[in-house]
């Protein structure tokens, strides 16, 4: 359908050579990160999808930051804030509180445990396949749902109303310029780009915003200016388009539609600590650190960059609806179908069009590479987060002797798959949650997740908690929100001046405060199973469990560097496992082929021979092994299954010495992270004393 957007503006030379110019030093930053990885690492698994595990603590808190926000968080909460005022701010300052947790509660936890992904770390906990299998489903799920389909609309939002490119055109070239760099570099190319999108994004969006609040001659005049901007299509008698009188306050009367007190602070905290502490797209740039210090360090440095969106999100989004209120708060469904193709409203539109209107030539080339930029930080943390969940918690049940190549190349290829899928959900992204992104994004996030983060709070605090437990408190949770999800698309809020004629459960019961009392149920049901089943051994519980966490690392530590750790209730499953993997795995070589009679007693050990294979297969060899992450491809050394598991193995155990250490050294560097978080938690509390 073509729509007016008649505030499309013009783009000069000067915006495309700068978004161009951006565009080429995203891609050379990407591939020179990941040729230098592979040089350093020979990108094994470990290399691919945790980055080597040697990322420092700022280049963290930058890849935090920017995987939270994306285009869709620039174009959700700005139009969130047009629509009602600050009430968006209590999902962006709950976070603070929730890297705390992460830093302080989880991450100790997860990398003693040493797992790659948080349905593995689950798997090492309870035990079994069937939680591992079961959460990493749900993941993937929210991945299609909440994220990737979020993430690609807003972009094209963007690049359609910027630019003026078709839709369809704007997701094809974004998505494919954006697998091919992720998949050529991991997650080490990932948290690079993040990192230097991340000060791109925020100088850019720095600039509108005070750009923004001189427009309206400083943030004294925005209460009153914001008060008064009324919609030319305003509709008197029913109230249809008029600002919120409460849009100054982030906690609201209990029944209010949109920000309810309850919800709006315990709800929004559930949903937050589900985000930030066991969603595998934000943990794993945890587990990519260099040691535990670096990851508590850049979780806490994420929570400081997490006040920044009351200044670069909420008051330019508010200022834009004072100066366009006839678009961003239209409430005629025809007109704001001609003015942005969404019967629903327009405030999505509300910060591209202060981009549009506000920013100068060259300036505004800027600040759409900026919002490119914060778009493909999300969609790669997307893609690599998914591919890693596929590949370790799905992929390797279905083939559990699949080797290095095989893995990443599995990884790699999901990608595909998880694109289409994504794209595929559109539709309904483009027309629910009443035509703001944020309530779509968080309802959804509602319905599913308050019981996954039941699972890992118990896990993690409750050695006493079994798998049956949190296996069956998290189906019947799930089905329960899968069918309240599934009962809201079906009969959805109807648009303001019509009647509400939806069943009184769901008209009734806000999203926030079913995601409390999902929550609640979750652990009740888990709590009681787990009394009734038999409970874990302490000793298969080693370093995976607060109470526990040190046990495993003293385990390692005093453990031969040769020894293979086995740890957790799965611990005879895994080594079976290891086993099988051992019986069936096939050398990885592609031009070297073993050799002899095994008749003969100089057999025991084969000898290997080159093969000769001609010179364009081998160089088509040699770049799909380069394409695929593999840089020791026709050297004639590369190392054999057995090495690599030896070498990761000693690794491990080196790593298990270290987190030992440093649990015990009380250094200064230690000192200066825990007065940062006292700090971090004090300036949390100030914002929400202030604004709430």
């Amino acid at each position: 359908m073509q729509t007016d957007f008649s505030l499309t503006v013009e783009l000069t030379w000067i915006d495309y050579l700068v978004i161009a110019l951006y565009l080429l030093a995203t891609f050379a930053i990407g591939i020179f990160s990941a040729i230098r990885e592979q040089r350093k690492s020979k990108t094994s698994s470990a290399g691919y999808f945790l980055a080597g595990r040697s990322m420092s603590w700022w280049t963290i808190a930058l890849s935090l930051y920017m995987s939270n926000i994306g285009s869709n968080t620039f174009i959700g909460t700005a139009g969130s804030a047009a629509a009602n005022g600050f009430g968006v701010l209590c999902y962006e300052f709950v976070g603070i509180y929730s890297l705390l947790l992460l830093a302080y509660l989880f991450v100790p936890v997860y990398l003693t445990s040493g797992a790659f992904t948080m349905p593995e770390y689950i798997k090492k906990r309870f035990g079994g396949k069937r939680m591992q299998i079961l959460l990493a489903v749900q993941s993937l799920l929210m991945y299609v749902f909440a994220k990737l389909s979020l993430e690609v609309y807003a972009g094209s939002l963007i690049i359609q109303n910027t630019m003026g490119w078709d839709q369809v055109l704007s997701i094809t070239v974004l998505l494919l310029m954006t697998a091919i760099y992720t998949m050529v570099g991991g997650l080490t190319t990932v948290i690079i780009t993040d990192a230097v999108q991340g000060v791109i994004v925020v100088l850019g969006a720095g600039v509108l915003a005070v750009m923004s609040i001189d427009s309206i001659g400083g943030l004294g005049n925005l209460q009153s200016r914001f008060l008064a901007s009324y919609p030319a299509d305003y509709d008197n008698s029913t109230g249809c388009g008029a600002p919120d009188p409460q849009a100054f306050h982030m906690l609201r009367h209990i029944a209010d539609p949109d920000y309810p007190w309850l919800g709006a602070f315990f709800g929004a905290n559930i949903l937050s600590a589900w985000h930030w502490c066991t969603d595998q797209l934000f943990v794993q740039r945890t587990l990519a650190a260099r040691s535990l210090q670096h990851a508590k360090a850049g979780s806490v440095a994420a929570g400081f960059l997490k006040t920044l969106p009351l200044l670069l999100m909420i008051i330019p989004g508010m200022v834009s609806r004072i100066h366009y209120a006839d678009i961003v708060a239209c409430v005629n469904a025809s007109a704001c179908e001609r003015l942005c193709g969404i019967p629903e409203g327009c405030s999505n539109v509300a910060y591209i069009e202060i981009i549009k209107q506000m920013l100068p030539t060259g300036v505004r080339g800027v600040m759409i590479a900026a919002m490119l930029a914060a778009l493909i930080s999300s969609i790669t943390s997307i893609f690599n987060s998914g591919g890693t969940l596929f590949t370790i918690d799905l992929w390797l049940r279905l083939r559990p002797a699949a080797g290095e190549v095989e893995k990443v190349i599995v990884g790699r290829l999901f990608i595909v798959a998880l694109t289409v899928i994504g794209v595929l959900w559109l539709p309904i992204v483009r027309t629910s949650g009443g035509g703001q992104l944020v309530i779509y994004a968080q309802s959804v996030t509602s319905y599913l997740t308050p019981p996954i983060l039941t699972v890992f709070l118990m896990a993690s605090l409750w050695p006493r908690t079994t798998e049956p437990g949190v296996f069956w408190g998290l189906l019947v949770s799930m089905v329960i929100g899968v069918v309240w999800m599934v009962l809201n698309f079906v009969y959805p809020p109807p648009q303001c001046g019509e009647a509400d004629t939806r069943p009184a459960p769901i008209a009734q019961l806000h999203f926030l405060h079913f995601g409390i009392a999902l929550f609640a149920f979750a652990a009740l049901i888990m709590t009681a199973i787990s009394l009734l089943t038999k409970p874990v051994d302490r000793e298969q519980l080693a370093g995976l469990t607060w109470v526990t966490q040190n046990d495993q690392q003293q385990q390692q530590a005093e453990a031969p560097a040769s020894a293979e750790p086995s740890s957790g209730a799965a611990g005879a499953e895994e080594v079976e496992e290891t086993a099988q993997e051992e019986q069936h795995q096939q050398p990885e070589g592609l031009e070297l082929k073993p050799v002899g009679d095994p008749s003969t007693p100089s057999a025991s050990e084969p000898q290997t021979v080159m093969v000769h294979t001609p010179v364009s297969r081998r160089a088509f060899r040699f770049f799909l092994r380069w394409f695929c992450g593999f840089s020791d491809v026709d050297n004639g050394g590369a190392a054999t299954e057995e090495e690599r598991k030896a070498a990761d193995a000693a690794e491990a155990a080196e790593r298990a010495r270290q987190l030992v250490a440093e649990m015990k050294s009380g250094s200064a560097w230690d000192r200066v992270v825990n007065c940062s978080a006292l700090l971090l938690f004090a300036v949390g509390s100030f914002l929400w004393g202030l604004l709430a």
